[in-house]
């Protein structure tokens, strides 16, 4: 994996000034963040047939447009375990505390504020489950990415075992793809207590680093898979 060409390929495009000026546009449009998503799914596209592509145009905002609605869509379907979760985890809080202090006069003081206690403790225990899924459910992200790149279809792309397979073949370059990311977003919130104007034109940039090494890792796993099926055949 070449982090230094992901960290530094855009300035090989003479206009991509003006492509991160379109890109930070949209971010600060309502849903203009979806096309910017499709971009992203164009840069992956556009690099796993040639590595050395510049970044895309933006004249095909019509397809990136759909890519991004794309993405949105599996998101929220691999999220309903956790909302599920969420929405046990709040019918427990707030359903156990109003019925506790229907009867709380007869309970008595300490016996109601024990079981307030217990159901806010317990509540307590959805959080591990909660982390983990959401954890999982952010790092399938990038292999999703390089599916869709790929020309994986939605109804293909919303069963999280392809991206699974792909993440399994190459997990340790993913998991940098995952540190890559989390360390520029720090950055970029610092840079948003330095200067508020400048964290959109930093989000832009995320993009193009995530699309470069995706293309990357995802071409990676790609082989290993062709690699384990002919060992296994």
């Amino acid at each position: 994996m070449d982090i230094n060409r992901s960290l530094t390929y855009f300035k090989e495009d003479e206009q991509w000034i003006n492509k991160f000026l379109i890109g930070s546009v949209l971010m600060l449009i309502p849903f203009g963040t979806i096309p910017v998503m499709g971009w992203l799914i164009a840069i992956i596209r556009n690099k796993l047939e040639d590595e050395n592509a510049g970044l895309p145009d933006w004249d095909d905002i019509g397809t990136y447009a759909v890519d991004g609605l794309k993405i949105m869509g599996v998101s929220l379907i691999w999220f309903i375990p956790i909302f599920a979760i969420m929405c046990l985890q709040f019918t427990l809080i707030f359903g156990g505390i109003s019925g506790v202090s229907v009867f709380a006069e007869s309970l008595g003081e300490d016996a109601t504020f024990n079981i307030i206690m217990g159901i806010n403790l317990l509540s307590y225990c959805f959080y591990p489950f909660i982390f983990i899924f959401s954890f999982a459910i952010g790092i399938l992200h990038y292999p999703l990415y390089g599916l869709l790149a790929d020309d994986l279809s939605f109804n293909e792309a919303i069963n999280p075992r392809n991206a699974f397979k792909v993440l399994r073949a190459n997990l340790g370059e993913f998991i940098v793809i995952l540190a890559v990311t989390y360390g520029l977003s720090m950055f970029s919130f610092f840079g948003f207590l330095l200067c508020i104007i400048g964290i959109i034109p930093l989000y832009v940039y995320i993009y193009t680093v995530m699309g470069d090494l995706i293309a990357q890792v995802y071409k990676k796993s790609q082989e290993n898979l062709a690699l384990g099926e002919e060992a296994t055949a």
